[in-house]
C-alpha cells in the first residue's frame, strides 16, 4: 500500500527542484539578455546570482555562468577577478569543448604581467586553431615583454592624488598658457548624470577641472554646471586650440534602448562661458571621439570604429584649408600607425610626434602608449614608451611638457584610488661619477700626488689628485649628465 505523506513529499521536493531550475534558467535567459546588449555589469550581478544557486560540481549549467562572469568582468577590464574564473573553467570538462578559454585566459595573464604563463596558453590554443592572429600576436608580444624586461623608461612615475577619486579618472589636458589649469574627465560622485552605465555600473562622466596652485592641483570641480557642456549622458577626452578660446569633446549617449554612438562636438568660449556645443564629427553607424588637433589648427586626429580599417578601433584625421572652414571628410590615418588591434586616444606634440595607446603591438598588455615621429610627410614605425608609463593594464591619455621626462597619463594599474587614475611622470635624474687609479706604466706601482684633469665639452676644467693608492674619484656634484668628458 502506498504512504500518501511519502507521495506528497516526493512531489514537494520534485515541485523545489523543479522551480530552482526554472528559476536558474530564467535568470540565465535575463542575464544572455543583458550580456548580448553589452550591458556586462547589469549581466554580471545576474551571473552570480546563478552560480550561487548552482549545486556543486561540473554541471553544464554553472561552467555557461561561469564563462559568461569571466566575460563580463574580461570586457569591463577588470582581469583580476577574471582570471580565477577562466582557471576554474580550464580545470573543468568545458574547455575540452570550448579551447577559447586558453586564448581569453592568457589576454587576463598577459594582462596581470605573467608573461611566460601567457605565452603557455596562447601556443595551447594555437594548437586548435593554428591561423589565429591573435594567439600570434600574442606570443609576441610575450617574447618582446621577456627580452626588453630589463628596459624602462629613464622617470618616475606618481599618483596624482590631488586629482583622482575612488572612480574613474582620465585624459587629462591643459586649457589656459600657462599650462596651470587641467581638464579632464571623471565619473565621480558630483557627476551630473543621476543613473549608472549598466556596460560598466559606473555613473555617466563629466569634464571636471582644477587650477595649480602653490601647494599643487586644487580640488576639482565640474567643467561646466549649467548643462551647456556636462549632460545626463557620457563627456570626456577634450582638445583645444591654440588660444583655448575653442574646445572639442567626445559625447557618448547610452540611455535607453536607442543605440546610440559617441560623437565630437565642438564649443566655442563667449567670455567666462562655453557656446550650445554642435556636432563636428558624427556616424550614423559608428563611434567617433578622442581628438586631438594640430597647432595650425588644420589637422584633426581622432579614433573611431569606423569601416575600413584594420582594427577594431583605428585612427582618422580630416583636414581643411583654413581655421574657419569645416573640416573634411576624415581618412584613416597614413599606413605605419593602425594595427589589427586598436588605436586610441591620439595626442599630437607640436605637430611632429603623435602619442596613442594600442592593444595591437607587441607590448604589456592591454593598452600601451605608444609614440611615432613624423619625418618627411610619413609616420615612424610607433615605439613603445616602457615601463614604468607601460604596464600590463590599460595605459592611455596621455598629456605631454617634455617629451620623455615630464607630463600626465592615465592607468588602471593596480594601486590607484579608482578604477583610472591620472598619474605624472617626470624626468629621473641620473647621476655619474668618473674615478680610476694612476700607475707607473713601467712598474706598474701606483703613483700619488698625480694631478688629473677632467675637461667638459663646454670647456670647464676640474683638478683632482691621486691619493697614496693612486685612486682619483670626481663626484657626482661635478659629473654632469648630458656632457662629454676628456
Amino acid at each position: 500500500m502506498f504512504n500518501l505523506n511519502k507521495i506528497s513529499l516526493l512531489a514537494f521536493i520534485i515541485m523545489i527542484f523543479s522551480t530552482s531550475a526554472f528559476t536558474q534558467k530564467k535568470e540565465m535567459e535575463i542575464a544572455n539578455s543583458e550580456f548580448d546588449a553589452l550591458q556586462y555589469n547589469a549581466a554580471a550581478e545576474i551571473y552570480k546570482k546563478a552560480l550561487s544557486k548552482c549545486k556543486e560540481g561540473d554541471d553544464p549549467l554553472k561552467q555557461e555562468a561561469t564563462f559568461k562572469l569571466a566575460e563580463c568582468y574580461r570586457l569591463m577590464n577588470d582581469p583580476d577577478k577574471a582570471e580565477p574564473l577562466y582557471g576554474w573553467l580550464i580545470n573543468s570538462s568545458y574547455c575540452s569543448s570550448n579551447p577559447v578559454i586558453y586564448l581569453l585566459y592568457a589576454t587576463v595573464l598577459e594582462t596581470s604581467g605573467n608573461a611566460s604563463g601567457s605565452r603557455e596558453y596562447y601556443a595551447k590554443y594555437l594548437k586548435t586553431d593554428p591561423d589565429n592572429q591573435q594567439a600570434k600576436k600574442g606570443i609576441l608580444s610575450c617574447d618582446w615583454v621577456i627580452a626588453n624586461g630589463n628596459k624602462k623608461a629613464q622617470v618616475n612615475v606618481s599618483n596624482v592624488r590631488a586629482l583622482n577619486s575612488e572612480d574613474d579618472d582620465f585624459s587629462p589636458a591643459f586649457f589656459s598658457k600657462n599650462s596651470d589649469q587641467i581638464v579632464f574627465t571623471s565619473n565621480r560622485i558630483g557627476s551630473t548624470g543621476k543613473t549608472s552605465d549598466q556596460w560598466t555600473g559606473a555613473k555617466y562622466s563629466d569634464l571636471y577641472k582644477s587650477t595649480m596652485t602653490g601647494s599643487g592641483w586644487s580640488n576639482p570641480v565640474l567643467f561646466d554646471k549649467t548643462g551647456v557642456i556636462n549632460t545626463d549622458i557620457h563627456e570626456g577626452t577634450t582638445a583645444f586650440n591654440g588660444d583655448f578660446s575653442l574646445m572639442y569633446f567626445t559625447r557618448c549617449d547610452r540611455i535607453g534602448e536607442k543605440k546610440e554612438y559617441c560623437k565630437i562636438f565642438k564649443t566655442e568660449k563667449s567670455g567666462n562661458s562655453w557656446t550650445k556645443p554642435w556636432e563636428a564629427f558624427t556616424d550614423s553607424v559608428s563611434n567617433i571621439g578622442q581628438p586631438t588637433l594640430s597647432r595650425d589648427e588644420l589637422t584633426i586626429i581622432f579614433s573611431s570604429d569606423k569601416k575600413g580599417g584594420p582594427g577594431g578601433k583605428d585612427l582618422w584625421t580630416a583636414k581643411r584649408e583654413k581655421k574657419d572652414e569645416e573640416f573634411g571628410q576624415p581618412a584613416l590615418l597614413e599606413p605605419g600607425i593602425n594595427s589589427a588591434g586598436g588605436e586610441m586616444f591620439p595626442y599630437l606634440f607640436n605637430d611632429t610626434t603623435l602619442y596613442f595607446s594600442s592593444n595591437g603591438y607587441s607590448g604589456y598588455g592591454g593598452l600601451d602608449i605608444y609614440k611615432s615621429i613624423r619625418r618627411q610627410n610619413s609616420w615612424s614605425t610607433p615605439v613603445n614608451l616602457l615601463v614604468p608609463i607601460n604596464s600590463g593594464y590599460d595605459d592611455f591619455g596621455i598629456l605631454v611638457i617634455k617629451p620623455e621626462e615630464e607630463g600626465y597619463f592615465s592607468s588602471n594599474r593596480p594601486g590607484g584610488l579608482g578604477e583610472d587614475d591620472i598619474y605624472q611622470f617626470t624626468r629621473k635624474t641620473l647621476l655619474f661619477s668618473i674615478s680610476g687609479k694612476v700607475k707607473d706604466s713601467k712598474n706598474l706601482l701606483q703613483m700619488e700626488g698625480v694631478q688629473v684633469s677632467l675637461i667638459s665639452d663646454k670647456g670647464d676644467t676640474i683638478t683632482n689628485t691621486t691619493d697614496g693608492m693612486g685612486f682619483y674619484k670626481f663626484n657626482t656634484s661635478v659629473v654632469l649628465e648630458d656632457h662629454d668628458y676628456d
